[in-house]
């Protein structure tokens, strides 16, 4: 009886002691940590629109807002249409 609880301790502290690891992959380079950057930090409005007519002309257009008049922006809007290989752009605006 002794043995099989001795057993039984020493069973269930191999059981709970055990530490979970994490292995990392490794360390990146400096080069190929990304870089955080703020997007859309001046603007107040971005509007995107596509209207498709009756005829199957289809119409892109972009508006934007700024907060102040301190900063410019520069809008391009690319209307694409879906290809066997991707996409590829019609118009550039």
């Amino acid at each position: 009886m002794k043995k099989f609880v001795c057993m039984g301790i020493l069973f269930l502290m191999v059981i709970f002691s055990a530490v979970p690891v994490y292995a990392d992959a490794g360390t990146k380079k400096e080069s190929q940590k990304a870089v955080i950057t703020p997007q859309f930090t001046y603007i107040s409005m971005l509007n995107p629109g596509l209207s498709i007519s009756s005829s199957g002309k289809a119409t892109c257009v972009g508006i934007v807002t700024l907060y102040d008049d301190s900063h410019s922006v520069d809008l391009t809007v690319s209307l694409q249409k879906s290809t066997s290989s991707g996409w590829s752009t019609i118009k550039t605006r």
